[in-house]
């Protein structure tokens, strides 16, 4: 029995800690994915909108005062014998003499594409972005036209009108311009506010953008057992000779299988779309792009493998919407305070949980000795830490109990709201719901910290007598 009842207190005590620990990681995790995404949107909202587009020359680059976009990123794997104290490029068994170790494919470099169709894509961002544009008539300001879902368009009176489409292929209706690639190729480009919203965001790659991270894809090749053969330019395979004169490829490509990401975000727009071997073609060095000839190495699939070019406009918000986006913009110090807050529960939790598996091991090690005198110390010990965790939880609590009560009205609004397309939606709409479920758990949680504060404290008053030095006379 002297075993038994500490036993059954360190094992509630170990079972409680874990799952105050992984339900606080759950909620911070939670919390965290949904506010990243509401930053995307308002990041998105603050870019600079397109006022001016041009292909050029991959020999004069884009002029001063423009911005050449990039198509996406490639990844230069090299094989390594990695254990080697000797550790050489290429397999463990070739060259000679034969390395021990284990065969990695490592990145050794990451190459940003900066050409497309032969040509660099050059723009002019100007004006003001659509988190300060304004919804009516102003001052200094001029109308473009009206969107279908955004309502009037205004812009600055002293600029052209943002590009809103920008494509290999004409719009199905309105006025446009015409340009051409290096290659021949005819774009199309209009500032009609009816066609589309201004385009704002560039990237390229293997599939649709992945949700969260834009520079991800979701790829498009099937699943394969191993990585397409590294080819250079000639199209030959790069090969090694081990010592026993077996060829192999030190080269591969790494690629994005098809359902990479965990979502895609459909809010992009594809503009075009070249097979990956023309596209590393307009890339190389010899060509004033990043591309070295040591670093050319192609899939052999390449040739029927498409990259995408991908342009993110101006994320959706409904001219019906009760909430306007200056609104939403303004909401965005509650969120970083909460985000911050309930990292600070989660690592005071993890904190507060290690401490109290820690002592209760320790007031289990004491409750079964043979010495009666040390039983209530390490209880002592450990309500004094756990009265300072739930003072740590208490304040940081409090100062997010009091950011979103802030906008609490903000937060009720958008719960069920329907002002964006189905992402910005269901993103706004979660963190809006878990705000408010915070918020009222934040309550009773408080409350709750209030009375454990108290208890520790009397609990820490009366078992004072135990320690040296303390409520004793030294005389």
């Amino acid at each position: 029995m002297k075993r038994i009842v500490p036993l059954i207190f360190l094992v509630i005590t170990i079972v409680f800690s874990i799952v105050s620990i992984v339900l606080s990681i759950v909620a911070y995790a939670k919390w965290k994915k949904n506010a990243d995404e509401y930053s995307s949107v308002l990041n998105n909202w603050r870019t600079t909108p397109i006022v001016n587009v041009s292909w050029e020359s991959t020999t004069t680059g884009c002029p001063t005062g423009t911005e050449r976009v990039g198509m996406g990123v490639i990844d230069y794997q090299q094989v390594f014998c990695e254990g080697d104290t000797n550790t050489t490029n290429y397999y463990c068994d070739a060259p000679v003499p034969a390395r021990e170790g284990t065969e990695v494919f490592n990145t050794i470099s990451e190459i940003g594409l900066m050409y497309w169709e032969n040509s660099a894509l050059c723009i002019t961002r100007g004006g003001t972005n659509a988190v300060d544009r304004p919804l009516k008539q102003k001052s200094g300001f001029k109308s473009c036209g009206t969107n279908p879902q955004t309502g009037n368009f205004f812009f600055n009176e002293n600029l052209p009108c943002p590009v809103t489409w920008f494509k290999s292929t004409p719009p199905s209706s309105g006025s446009y311009q015409t340009i051409t690639a290096g290659t021949g190729e005819r774009w199309y480009y209009s500032r009609d506010p009816a066609i589309g919203r201004p385009y704002l965001q560039f990237t390229g790659g293997e599939g649709l953008p992945c949700t969260g991270s834009y520079s991800k894809n979701d790829g498009v090749r099937a699943s394969f057992s191993d990585y397409p053969a590294g080819l250079n330019l000639t199209g030959a395979a790069f090969t090694v000779s081990n010592a026993n004169g077996d060829q192999k490829n030190p080269f591969r490509t790494s690629h994005p299988q098809s359902g990479s990401c965990a979502r895609t975000d459909n809010r992009f727009i594809a503009m075009d779309e070249s097979a990956e071997e023309h596209l590393y073609n307009y890339n190389l060095k010899t060509n004033n792009g990043p591309i070295l000839l040591s670093q050319y190495v192609y899939a052999s699939d390449s040739l029927s493998v498409n990259w995408t070019a991908w342009n993110r406009p101006e994320i959706l918000w409904k001219e019906d919407c009760d909430v306007t986006r200056e609104q939403v913009n303004n909401v965005e110090h509650v969120i970083d305070t909460v985000t911050a807050t309930t990292l600070a529960v989660m690592i005071i939790t993890l904190f507060a949980g290690i401490f109290d598996i820690c002592f209760g091991v320790w007031g289990f090690k004491n409750a079964v000795d043979t010495d009666p005198e040390n039983d209530a110390i390490p209880s002592y010990y450990q309500n004094f830490g756990n009265c300072c965790c739930t003072l740590g939880l208490i304040i940081t609590t409090s100062v997010s109990f009091a950011f979103i009560a802030k906008a609490k009205g903000f937060f009720r609004a958008m719960q069920d709201a329907d002002c964006s397309d189905n992402i910005t939606n269901g993103a706004v709409r979660t963190l809006s719901k878990t705000a408010l479920e915070i918020f009222e758990i934040w309550v009773a949680k408080m409350v709750l910290d209030i009375l454990k504060i108290l208890w520790y404290c009397y609990q820490i008053y009366k078992g004072r007598e135990i320690l040296p030095c303390v409520g004793k006379s030294s005389i």
